[in-house]
This record gives C-alpha cells, sequence and structure tokens, in this order.
C-alpha cells in the first residue's frame, strides 16, 4: 500500500490533468477498499479472501500508475519544455 500512496502522492502534484485525475480516483478508491475491508475484519464482519483480493488489485493499480508516471517521465524527459 505504501506503494500506492505514494503514487497517488505524484499524481497529486500533476494536478488536474485529465488522465492523472482519473488515475488519482481510482488509486483512492482502491485505498479506501482496503481500508474498509480491515475495518470490516476488525469488526469480525469482514474476509481475508476480500480483502486478499483486493490488496491484490491495490497492487496491480499501483503497478500500472508506476509504468504511467514512469513513461510520462521518460516523455518529460525526451521532450524540451518551451521556453
Amino acid at each position: 500500500m505504501p506503494r500506492l500512496q505514494d503514487a497517488a502522492e505524484r499524481l497529486r502534484a500533476l494536478g488536474g490533468e485529465p488522465a492523472a485525475e482519473g488515475r488519482l480516483q481510482a488509486a483512492l478508491a482502491a485505498i479506501e477498499a482496503v481500508r474498509l475491508d480491515l475495518l470490516r475484519l476488525h469488526a469480525g464482519r469482514g474476509s481475508a479472501d476480500q480483502l486478499t483480493r483486493d490488496l491484490e488489485a491495490a497492487r496491480q493499480l499501483g503497478a500500472r500508475v508506476d509504468a504511467a508516471l514512469g513513461a510520462r517521465a521518460v516523455v518529460d524527459d525526451a521532450v524540451p519544455t518551451p521556453a
């Protein structure tokens, strides 16, 4: 989860870009799903299976966000910014 949280922070830094905004919302939703699963599990109403599924989904989303941010960094480095 820390990787996904870090990715969410990097997406916030991009500010307002439609693609980044969509990814940020997906990252926040994944974090919230895991948080709710943990609360349910603690209250005796959740299942370890659901938590495992949501953690795996969050991990996959984090990997996709990392890849997108990495690709953006490569493009930003390759394309000069106008002066």
